[in-house]
């Protein structure tokens, strides 16, 4: 698989099982990476499928 593939907001929706909305406020919080080119924004399927924890913490104790 490509490092740089890059996939939609429905796309990536339709993956990771979670919503537009949820995947947008990932990118607010840095999680994520968005990707513009003209109007069309895309993220990083490696990104997507990179597993986090739950909380969005990445170190446990």
């Amino acid at each position: 698989m490509s490092d740089w593939k890059l996939v939609s907001y429905q796309e990536a929706e339709e993956l990771v099982g979670v919503s537009a909305r949820t995947l947008k406020r990932m990118v607010q919080r840095g999680e994520l990476t968005e990707y513009t080119f003209g109007r069309s924004k895309r993220l990083s399927l490696k990104e997507l499928l990179t597993p986090r924890s739950p909380t969005g913490d990445e170190h446990q104790n």
